[in-house]
């Protein structure tokens, strides 16, 4: 967990519980990083690739990630 610095979190399943949303959170807090769920990112109908190293900034406050 040392060399995280974020979590991108993708849709996965048609139910989503509250519950996920409140252990992202505390995720996120527990190792002060940013935490954002995405519908339109993940397993399903909508994919997306992140290459492996590739840096990026992912501001939740704006709801954007930018690659650099």
């Amino acid at each position: 967990m040392e060399q995280v610095t974020g979590l991108l979190f993708g849709h996965y399943s048609e139910d989503v519980s509250l519950l996920l949303f409140e252990v992202l959170e505390r995720f996120g807090k527990k190792y002060s990083i940013p935490v954002a769920y995405c519908d339109d990112f993940g397993h399903g109908s909508n994919h997306a690739i992140f290459s492996i190293g590739r840096k990026a900034v992912l501001d939740t406050a704006n709801k954007t990630l930018v690659f650099q």
